[in-house]
């Protein structure tokens, strides 16, 4: 009888132990997402009566920071946004700005804003404790172009 009791007791504390576990995992899952993983989303919109060009290779279009002196179409817009905190690599931003400016068929993209702003509010503890941490994310702006007339390794920027 009383190692029917010991063995009970065994299970019981087992149980209650990975039922412990599988809670602490469920809310690590749940949260972790919200703060430790950085974001990266990107859209682009061609513009109306924008020339249209095949697809170009994201490899090889440049990210400028000012309009090129050289002769180009502009073809569309590409809006990124991005994590702050943590916030994802530079090139990781470069590259997704490429990937979006490929697929309008552009040589460059021309960076026209690039922001930190408040994208919005959280709360986690109890609304009466009084604080309120914002949310900020990075936005940024690109026209991307095509180049008129000017082979690919003649063209300056």
């Amino acid at each position: 009888m009383q190692r029917e009791n010991h063995l009970q007791d065994h299970r019981s504390s087992r149980f209650r132990m990975r039922g412990g576990m599988v809670v602490a995992l469920f809310l690590a899952i749940w949260f972790l997402p919200l703060e430790s993983c950085t974001t990266l989303d990107a859209h682009s919109i061609q513009y109306a009566g924008a020339p249209r060009f095949p697809a170009s290779n994201p490899a090889r279009i440049k990210i400028l920071r000012e309009e090129p002196t050289d002769p180009s179409h502009r073809l569309g817009e590409i809006f990124l946004d991005a994590s702050v905190s943590p916030a994802p690599s530079v090139s990781k931003v470069e590259e997704r700005l490429r990937m979006e400016a490929g697929k309008l068929g552009a040589d460059a993209v021309v960076i026209v804003y690039d922001s930190i702003q408040a994208s919005g509010v959280y709360s986690v503890s109890p609304w009466w404790s009084g604080t309120v941490p914002v949310r900020e994310e990075r936005q940024l702006i690109g026209i991307a172009i095509k180049y008129v007339g000017v082979a690919m390794g003649e063209r300056g920027g």
